[in-house]
């Protein structure tokens, strides 16, 4: 049993480590691209839909993603404020995804390309989302007053579901959403081509 087993994860762990290394060596590459990516097209996604505060930009510096929006300080004054709303943390689940695609032995090279551009699609859709809850959780957050800003009015409802999704995203949706998806995705191609 356990010959059977380590025939089968064995090289897996192989797979998956050598390609984490891999992209790990290449990430100080990919993720200032990437957060460029984001910043643009979170702004126009966000921009489209009507879900960027006006007078607000989005813009990546130091491999993050940057929101640059009007805020009313408590004294009545306006200012301009800067918040970091997509961490590089956040997207560096894209390199445990791939990992875990190029890991998988039931794929063949193609199927393994093809399952990647499905999945990352599937991720950056993710980021997308939470680049959206962090940018209006940091516009309603109550604790702003304490640093002398009027958050936007909120429901009591809407201040929980974004607590609740900031949280989720933040933390569980890191490692959840690439294993997911990973799941998924091989799923998908395998029932496809079986």
């Amino acid at each position: 049993m356990f010959k059977t087993l380590a025939a089968n994860v064995l090289p897996f762990t192989i797979w998956f480590l050598l390609t984490f290394a891999a992209l790990l060596a290449l990430w100080r590459f990919i993720s200032p691209l990437y957060a460029e990516t984001m910043a643009v097209t979170g702004e126009r996604v966000l921009r489209t839909l009507s879900l960027l505060p006006q007078g607000s930009r989005l813009a990546a510096q130091d491999n993050r993603v940057w929101v640059a929006r009007p805020v009313t300080r408590t004294d009545g004054t306006s200012a301009t404020a800067g918040l970091n709303v997509l961490d590089e943390a956040t997207y560096f689940n894209l390199v445990i995804f791939l990992s875990l695609i190029v890991a998988t032995p039931a794929l063949s090279w193609r199927r393994k390309g093809l399952a990647s551009l499905t999945g990352l699609a599937a991720l950056a859709a993710l980021h997308l989302l939470d680049l959206y809850v962090k940018l209006k959780w940091t516009a309603i957050y109550p604790g702003l007053r304490m640093s002398g800003v009027i958050p936007e009015p909120a429901s009591p409802i809407t201040l929980k579901t974004f607590e609740w999704l900031f949280a989720f995203f933040s933390v569980i949706g890191f490692g959840l959403f690439p294993v997911v998806i990973w799941i998924g995705v091989v799923s998908l191609w395998k029932l496809r081509h079986a």
